[in-house]
């Protein structure tokens, strides 16, 4: 039986993972942390099922409505949302009622008023559960799993065909994967895919990380019963928590795919971006903040398909902060390019050649 050997152990990977495993092979899934403590751990997990591309809007409702069905993994606080444009939400037909936006204006816990375009089944995922529901999906599908944490890509070999895999462990110990003819291999290290180069790999299609930062605003008042509030026209996003308020200012910094550093400056344009429609909350403290990644193609569209250059390996990448809101229907999206070798489609990487 063939293996498919993945780099990466977040969403990207698992649902990689699954979709090898529907194709009849064994499962060597690498990691070089913890699974989903990297990129996966650091975001809002915001679950939104509309987007400016319709490409996308069809999996995103699809996803949402598995999560649903999943108990206790999506907190359906619901999202209010001030679109930048209308005409994406208009457009887009909900396959459920919960989907369906209707314009409401709310007052906020924190004392403003916010009005925008209500959808229902929206809200915050669980990373514990989500993690939990595609490790047991992989292990329902795969006949032979092996999970490799801390265990970092140092080397992929193969001028053409990839026949060796290089790893070090948590100890520095160098080991290697060799490789059938009939073996592939899944390049699905969310913002580290961005450098392929590192291990090897030639870059087949422009595909960039950009750095972001989150705050937490600690208040009694807030509650993770309340809406979540995207004002896509001022870039700013809160999410109520028990506890106090995630916020984000949608910043985007070029970066390399390593960099989760966060940069103290940035608590200076806080005040400023929240004096539109969060003054309500420019009274409280930044208890903490730090810098997520996200990861986009040229088209912003994610990059899913066989590479160019080397016939035996697979790309997931280039979710652009999505990967949340596509956890549950990625694995059939890239099932659905599987089969397009050499082809061009809405995703695949043969669009930027």
């Amino acid at each position: 039986m063939p293996t498919a050997f993945i780099i990466g152990g977040g969403i990207a990977g698992f649902n990689a993972a699954i979709a090898a495993a529907k194709k009849n092979y064994q499962i060597v899934l690498l990691e070089q942390a913890s699974f989903f403590e990297y990129a996966s751990s650091r975001n809002a997990a915001i679950a939104r099922t509309y987007d400016p591309d319709p490409e996308l809007v069809y999996p995103l409702q699809k996803s949402v409505l598995n999560m649903i069905h999943i108990p206790n993994l999506l907190n359906k606080q619901g999202l209010l949302l001030k679109p930048l444009e209308r005409d994406y939400i208009s457009e887009s037909h909900p396959l459920h009622p919960d989907l369906k936006p209707t314009h409401q204006e709310t007052k906020t816990s924190f004392g403003d008023f916010f009005s925008g375009l209500w959808i229902p089944a929206n809200g915050a995922v669980d990373l514990s559960l989500l993690h939990a529901h595609l490790k047991q999906e992989v292990v329902h599908y795969a006949t032979k799993i092996t999970f490799l944490e801390n265990a970092q890509v140092k080397e992929v070999c193969g001028s053409e065909w990839i026949h060796t895999i290089f790893y070090e462990d948590v100890n520095a110990q160098q080991s290697k994967l060799p490789l059938s003819k009939e073996d592939i291999v899944f390049l699905a290290a969310g913002s580290w895919s961005a450098n392929p180069d590192q291990i090897g790999l030639q870059k087949s299609f422009p595909l960039n990380a950009y750095k972001r930062h989150l705050f937490f605003l600690k208040s009694e008042q807030a509650s993770n019963q309340e809406p979540i509030y995207w004002s896509e026209q001022e870039d700013v996003y809160v999410k109520p928590e028990n506890g106090g308020y995630l916020v984000s200012l949608c910043e985007e910094w070029k970066t390399n795919g390593d960099d989760y550093h966060a940069d103290e400056k940035i608590i200076q344009q806080l005040p400023e971006s929240l004096k539109g429609s969060f003054q309500g909350l420019l009274h409280l403290g930044v208890q903490s903040y730090w810098a997520c990644l996200r990861t986009f193609s040229m088209d912003s569209r994610p990059i899913l398909g066989w590479d160019p250059y080397h016939p035996n390996l697979f790309h997931v990448c280039g979710l652009g902060g999505k990967g949340v809101s596509l956890s549950l229907s990625l694995a059939n999206m890239i099932l659905a390019e599987w089969d397009n070798k050499n082809a061009f489609s809405s995703f695949s990487p043969q669009r930027f050649l």
